[in-house]
């Protein structure tokens, strides 16, 4: 199962000691990846992420990304921070509602 999968014995799941600074973009997905997390985002996004996965003990939640299905990743290993950014990018000068001051 998914659960008793260790980081040494997945390749790039591990940070081998260095600073998510240090790594190149490639190389912070795959740390990612290797915890079911989102991918997307710049680089900064991404130092972000791992910082906030680290931060929050979510970092030893390992999964092999080669081959886990979403089958095998526990939902509690998904978090809800991937989804607000779906969200708030749906929403587009546009599509946001405008009030007048009638309104409010």
């Amino acid at each position: 199962m998914a659960l008793n999968v260790q980081e040494k014995n997945i390749p790039g799941a591990s940070l081998q000691g260095r600073s998510p600074k240090e790594l190149k973009v490639p190389e912070l997905k795959r740390w990612l990846q290797c915890r079911a997390a989102s991918t997307r985002g710049k680089k900064a996004d991404l130092i972000a992420r791992v910082h906030a996965y680290i931060d929050n003990g979510w970092a030893d939640n390992v999964v092999d990304p080669d081959s886990a299905t979403p089958e095998t990743i526990p939902t509690a290993m998904l978090p809800i921070s991937d989804c607000w950014q779906d969200i708030r990018k749906a929403y587009t000068p546009s599509t946001v509602p405008r009030f007048t001051n009638s309104q409010i």
